[in-house]
């Protein structure tokens, strides 16, 4: 199973395909901070609730959090503090001949790309957001993470 790149195999891992993988949960993103953009898309969430004391369940679907129909409807919710929209960043895909990095909305899983101007901004917040993990900086003063960090900067590198 898979395919294979001059020679090489790609596309599994652990003789699992990316179907498998996503099937059994795993999730091989890396989440980072939107900034400001207006155009995320957004799927709705679905909770499942039953009886106290069992019986026929109900499945209850909701705007995403982070979307203008969940705003709208005026639903109160309590972050813990993330009230921030974050993009899972998933992998890269070739769209119209240019490589282009395939994002998720990390709290409804909704997949897209975004234009380059929308790829500046959220490149620009994920450096702010993650520069207090640099221990070689001012990041220091909060006892830093530099794995995470140089984690980071990669990832944010990589983002077309």
């Amino acid at each position: 199973m898979g395919q294979y790149y001059k020679g090489r195999k790609i596309g599994t891992e652990d003789n699992k395909s990316p179907a498998e993988f996503h099937s059994l949960g795993y999730n091989r993103g890396f989440d980072i901070p939107a900034g400001k953009l207006e155009d995320v898309g957004h799927d709705r969430l679905c909770f499942h609730n039953t009886h106290n004391n069992g019986g026929y369940g109900i499945n209850i679907f909701v705007p995403c959090p982070h979307s203008k129909e969940f705003a709208d409807a005026g639903i109160k919710t309590s972050t813990g503090g993330a009230g921030e929209q974050f993009l899972t960043v998933l992998f890269e895909g070739i769209r119209d001949g240019k490589i282009k990095t395939i994002f998720a909305c990390a709290r409804c899983g909704q997949e897209q790309r975004f234009r380059d101007d929308g790829i500046v901004k959220i490149k620009d917040r994920a450096r702010e957001y993650f520069a207090v993990y640099d221990r070689t900086g001012k990041g220091e003063l909060y006892g830093g993470n530099q794995g995470l960090f140089d984690n980071a900067m990669k990832v944010i590198e990589r983002i077309k």
